[in-house]
């Protein structure tokens, strides 16, 4: 995962988010979990829709 990426980026919905990051889940109240090294680690993350 690229930070500059992350940041210059304004997803519409989940489905272009997982275009690009497909192994990632929604969890609920704007949180995702992003699987890393097949799911050895996980990062759990918010993202605030502008």
């Amino acid at each position: 995962m690229h930070v500059s990426t992350v940041e210059n980026t304004q997803w519409k919905n989940f489905a272009e988010l997982k275009a690009v990051y497909p192994k990632t889940d929604y969890i609920g109240n704007d949180r995702y979990v992003f699987n890393i090294k097949g799911n050895k680690y996980r990062i759990v993350t918010m993202i605030r829709h502008c």
